[in-house]
């Protein structure tokens, strides 16, 4: 390693002690670890006769250019960020050309490298994870600052006696400072290659495939920005990634830029929702929802409400049916009632888990009283969101009369309704509270045009729960079941909001909340292909179809038939009814579907 830097740099301290090797004002002790660009020393600070660390480039620079000048600026300007995830630098400058950042020793801190390498033992997931974590947050930090690290490694990571990491030697590769004021593609473009390297060390770090002597992340990057991607990790066991962070890690690692995590805090957030469900974290995805609907409600009332609960009092002589179904079309107003009347001040003996029995319960004035304490469309959301917003409830509510349509009989309307707008709970919440977050999954689940010189290479969107789990930590139902818990709703209600899983084979139930939860998750399936219907065509239908055919006698035509009748166009509040009518699909202008059998 002391080969990297020339003899005329590192004189002997003093002809008795020619084994010492000087550097400035420092005596070099002990090589920490190294990558392609930079190096880590324990060193003696001279002036002080105090251990320091020291992080020096592989090469140096001509002492006259302007790139030194810059270089040194840029790390001085790093040695000022204050976070307690970043550790201060007490001393940055350059000797013949090297430029270095001094550390003090504190707090028995050590390199990551030399931690790791002294214990008898690899460190577990969870344990990795949250080292992450606190590499995120502090480069969270340094990337608001308009700066970069450009060599996370390691030899570039602190850890501290609590098991706290601290990135450290900030600037010293190339490629690690801000650059001018304009070059704001330069500065985004480093701050992302930090995530990515934050990415590929947790890999190294869950898998042990590499030693961590030989783990040189920066040339590692090298390899991922030529093409040569690694192998998925998935959630195989074999790879030694636990359930849930492969998705993460494939995410952040992916070969498409345009995949990966934009910024620190998004991978961060990431993380923290696997450490969540895990059994550990701070800020988990559910946790940070139930937070924002303390304050702002669940979901905010659709436009028109205090017209629609008006006309809803004065059809008081209506079948009942008529009037839960319009509570039902507004997913706010319902899922207030069921708040409303499992919380402390309502709770019977047993969890109110139908909206035709809290509306009985309630009367049309409460229905009234609850209607108010929504918050008016679309809340805090700006126009886009709250178009998306919009976009999900309608969704919901065709995924709802389709589930009506696919119902055997006996089975109450009202329950399947709420089934279906219960398995698409987390699409309205993701909406809603984390609109960014939704855009990300979307994004996710298109497929993405790769250009590598000559050929294009078409990668396929990834499914709508492998996404969540890459943005979020969690999947989309882990939301609504988290809510649904809070609000003391019962477990019936809790389980029907998990769909049945994509890859999980479809079975006859044996008891009613069997059958609500087979068509509700058969009526969201299908409704999803219709909304990719231009990737996946007639042949997802039939896919479908075939899930279910035993269970609910379903054919593919039939079941894309149906999706496509129940449609609700943009911006229209009801859907529209078609002027042809089948004998199982019976229904009056305005009246709802009714079931097939």
């Amino acid at each position: 390693m002391v080969a990297a830097i020339p003899p005329s740099s590192l004189a002997p301290a003093s002809p008795k002690a020619a084994v010492q090797r000087r550097f400035g004002h420092f005596v070099l002790k002990r090589a920490l670890g190294r990558s392609s660009v930079s190096m880590a020393w324990l060193a003696e600070d001279l002036r002080s006769h105090s251990e320091v660390m020291l992080m020096l480039p592989r090469r140096a620079r001509d002492v006259e250019t302007e790139v030194l000048r810059r270089a040194l600026d840029v790390a001085r300007h790093a040695a000022r960020v204050d976070h307690p995830r970043v550790q201060a630098a007490s001393e940055v400058g350059q000797f013949s050309g090297w430029i270095f950042v001094a550390c003090e020793l504190r707090q028995g801190g050590q390199t990551l490298q030399d931690w790791v390498g002294q214990r008898n033992e690899w460190p577990a997931p969870m344990e990795v994870v949250g080292w992450c974590v606190d590499v995120l947050d502090g480069l969270a930090a340094v990337h608001d600052a308009g700066l970069a690290h450009g060599d996370i490694g390691p030899h570039s990571l602190l850890i501290d006696r609590q098991g706290r990491v601290r990135p450290w030697g900030f600037a010293i590769a190339e490629g690690g400072g801000r650059g001018d004021p304009e070059q704001g593609v330069q500065r985004a473009a480093a701050a992302a290659r930090d995530v990515l390297a934050v990415a590929w060390l947790l890999r190294a770090l869950l898998t042990a495939e590499v030693p961590l002597d030989d783990l040189d992340v920066h040339a590692a990057l090298q390899r991922l920005e030529q093409g040569l991607a690694p192998q998925p990790v998935g959630a195989a066991p074999a790879t030694g990634v636990p359930e849930g962070l492969g998705p993460i890690l494939d995410r952040a690692l992916s070969p498409a830029p345009q995949r990966r995590y934009a910024d620190a805090r998004s991978l961060s957030r990431a993380l923290e929702g696997w450490r969540q469900e895990a059994g550990e974290g701070r800020a988990s995805a559910p946790a940070v929802m139930l937070a924002r609907i303390r304050t702002v409600g669940h979901l905010p009332a659709l436009p028109g409400l205090a017209s629609r609960v008006a006309a809803l009092v004065r059809m008081e002589a209506r079948p009942l049916n008529e009037l839960v179904d319009v509570v039902l079309d507004d997913p706010g107003l319902a899922l207030e009632l069921l708040r409303l009347l499992n919380s402390a001040g309502h709770r019977r003996t047993e969890p109110v888990s139908g909206i035709r029995r809290a509306m009985l319960l309630l009367g049309l004035q409460g229905v009234r009283r609850s209607a108010g304490s929504l918050r008016t469309w679309p809340g805090l959301l700006g126009p886009d969101q709250a178009r998306r917003l919009e976009r999900a409830v309608q969704v919901s509510r065709q995924a709802a009369r389709v589930a009506v349509w696919l119902a055997p009989a006996g089975l109450p309307a009202d329950e399947v309704k709420l089934a279906a707008l219960l398995q698409q709970l987390g699409r309205l919440l993701v909406a809603c509270h984390f609109p960014d977050a939704a855009s990300q999954i979307e994004q996710l689940m298109r497929p993405v045009m790769m250009q590598r010189g000559d050929t294009r290479q078409v990668l396929p969107g990834l499914d709508e729960a492998t996404a969540a789990r890459s943005v979020l930590g969690v999947e989309l139902p882990a939301l609504s079941r988290a809510l649904l818990r809070q609000w003391g709703v019962g477990s019936e209600l809790e389980q029907l909001a998990w769909p049945i899983e994509r890859d999980q084979a479809v079975r006859t139930p044996d008891r009613v909340s069997g059958w609500l939860r087979t068509v509700a998750s058969c009526a969201q399936e299908a409704t999803d292909v219709w909304m990719a219907r231009r990737q996946q065509g007639t042949r997802a239908f039939e896919a479908v179809a075939a899930r279910y055919a035993r269970t609910l006698d379903v054919t593919a035509v039939d079941l894309q038939a149906a999706v496509e009748r129940f449609a609700l166009p943009p911006t229209h509040p009801e859907a529209q009814e078609p002027a042809s009518r089948s004998p199982n699909q019976r229904a009056s202008e305005g009246d709802e579907p009714e079931p097939r059998h």
